[in-house]
C-alpha cells in the first residue's frame, strides 16, 4: 500500500489589498525554501486576499506546516495593526 499525501488550501481575506500585499511579500521566501522535504508550501495572491496551498507527505508535516504559516501570518498582522495605530491611519 503506498503512502497517502496531505493536501490543504487555505484562503485568507485581509482588511486592504495592502495588507495582502505586504503579507504576501513577506511570506514568499518561506515558500522557496522548505526546512523539510515532507512539506511544500505555494502561495499566490489575489487582490486583498491570499491563497495558500499545502503538500504534505503525511498529516502530521501538513499541521505543522500550516500551523507555522499561519502563526507567522499572524504575526504579520499584529505588526501591521501596531503600525497602523502608531501612525493614526
Amino acid at each position: 500500500m503506498g503512502r497517502k499525501q496531505a493536501y490543504a488550501v487555505i484562503y485568507l481575506d485581509f482588511p486592504t489589498e495592502n495588507y495582502a500585499k505586504v503579507i504576501f511579500e513577506a511570506l514568499k521566501p518561506e515558500t522557496k525554501t522548505s526546512p523539510t522535504p515532507r512539506a511544500k508550501v505555494g502561495l499566490r495572491r489575489e487582490t486583498r486576499n491570499l491563497v495558500l496551498l499545502f503538500k504534505a507527505r503525511d498529516v502530521a508535516a501538513l499541521r505543522a506546516s500550516v500551523n507555522s504559516i499561519l502563526r507567522f501570518t499572524n504575526s504579520l498582522m499584529q505588526i501591521l495593526d501596531m503600525v497602523k495605530e502608531a501612525h493614526g491611519r
